[in-house]
């Protein structure tokens, strides 16, 4: 499944491929219209799953792969009682931290403030 967010497109990054790239205003009234089988506001950004592309694989008998936080995992799961949640970590807190730096997109405090919260996430 494709997620939506309302972050600008990294290097590379395709609308469609990668996440549907929307406005705040654009996420927001899909969330009012009940669009999203979870959402949240992440470093002050939205993301979220768009219902109808998961009801759409499922209804085609196919299986779903969400790659999703944990707080939507846990919103998923109260939904999706029969869903199979898989949490990937790292090879290392250091490994996860140069992923990051190597993206370019983090100011040296909200790449702290990343790190504080996967290691809060992972421990």
């Amino acid at each position: 499944s494709v997620s939506a967010t309302t972050r600008s497109p990294r290097v590379g990054e395709v609308d469609g491929v990668n996440y549907h790239f929307l406005t705040k205003e654009e996420f927001k009234q899909r969330i009012a219209e009940d669009d999203f089988l979870e959402h949240a506001e992440v470093y002050g950004n939205y993301y979220g799953t768009p219902k109808s592309s998961v009801e759409k694989m499922l209804d085609e008998g196919k299986n779903v792969i969400l790659e999703i936080d944990i707080q939507g995992a846990l919103k998923v799961k109260e939904k999706a009682t029969d869903g199979v949640f898989i949490f990937i970590l790292p090879p290392s807190m250091e490994e996860l931290k140069q992923r990051i730096i190597k993206r370019g997109s983090e100011t040296p405090e909200s790449l702290m403030t990343r790190f504080k919260s996967a290691y809060k996430e992972i421990n």
